[in-house]
């Protein structure tokens, strides 16, 4: 069977499974929507497990819950480093080696993660959900875009040490990765081709806040 991610993301194959693999666990575990396809290529005998009897399993054995919540973290981790805008291009190992480094969270829908001329709690990876980009501009708050799985945020101030200059609010539910600011120095020095992509983004991102003026023929939404 072969797993790609589905629209409105991207099409690109994460992975081929063979005998012995199993999938699925992502989305029971989340109890959310699946982002992935999986279509078998060739013939292909599989076992199912339901939720009922998945969730039964856990009520047994605790160990359950932890193999399954270290598999599925890992997983996200290698899709993560396949598929991110700003990450697919660095090396898959050195991606995954500084990603190890974040911590889970998770916001519901109309939390701040990221206030506008205050600084950035940390490194912001989005794993699911969706979340607005603000700004406060001469005609009022605009939403300059939208950030979605794959996306990172918080680079802008942590690299220049000064505020940050949008906000970013949780349009839905989200799960993120976060490296606080303490660990976002180490990681950037032991991964310096991370930094520079980062640095890179964040150029890109300074000039279009710069020169964002919102009219008829914008992108954003005046809010």
């Amino acid at each position: 069977a072969r797993a790609w991610l589905s629209p409105p993301y991207r099409d690109q194959t994460l992975a081929t499974l063979g005998r012995d693999s199993f999938f699925g666990e992502m989305a029971l575990l989340s109890k959310r929507p699946r982002v992935a396809n999986v279509v078998a290529v060739e013939r292909t005998e599989l076992l199912e497990m339901t939720r009922t009897v998945l969730e039964e399993l856990v009520a047994g054995d605790p160990g359950v819950a932890t193999a399954l919540d270290a598999f599925s973290r890992a997983r996200l981790l290698e899709n993560l480093a396949r598929t991110s805008p700003v990450l697919r291009e660095l090396p898959v190992a050195s991606v995954k080696s500084a990603l190890s480094q974040f911590t889970s969270r998770r916001a519901k829908a109309g939390d701040h993660l990221l206030d506008e001329n205050a600084p950035a709690a940390g490194l912001f990876v989005v794993l699911s959900g969706a979340l607005d980009v603000m700004h406060t501009s001469e005609l009022g708050p605009v939403r300059i875009k939208e950030l979605g799985p794959g996306d990172v945020f918080g680079e802008m101030s942590l690299l220049s040490g000064n505020n940050a200059s949008a906000s970013v609010v949780a349009a839905a539910d989200c799960a993120l990765l976060v490296l606080d600011n303490a660990a976002f120095a180490d990681v950037a020095r032991a991964h310096p081709a991370l930094e520079e992509k980062l640095r890179a983004l964040a150029e890109q991102r300074r000039a279009h806040i710069e020169q964002f003026l919102p009219d008829e023929t914008s992108s954003a939404v005046l809010v």
